[in-house]
């Protein structure tokens, strides 16, 4: 589901991106990789709050993940919040 999603989203299919991303996390709600996309899919959406709710969920099941950090940090310059 996963790598659908990363297929859909490099394709410019964001909505077909969220939706696997959400199957695979249905699936899994451990999976922080799928909470992670899901956040990138929504950043690129410019929906800043709703990404970093699912950042933070993917930071909380793995808490060292630099990549989840990075992403976040670009939410918040997004917001504004540097």
């Amino acid at each position: 589901m996963v790598n659908s999603g990363i297929s859909r989203l490099e394709q410019g299919d964001t909505a077909g991106a969220k939706s696997a991303y959400q199957r695979a996390i249905r699936l899994n709600s451990k999976n922080y990789m799928a909470h992670y996309r899901l956040g990138e899919a929504l950043l690129a959406e410019d929906n800043t709050h709703e990404a970093l709710k699912s950042l933070n969920t993917a930071l909380s099941l793995n808490r060292s993940n630099a990549s989840v950090m990075a992403k976040m940090a670009e939410a918040y310059n997004k917001q504004g919040n540097s």
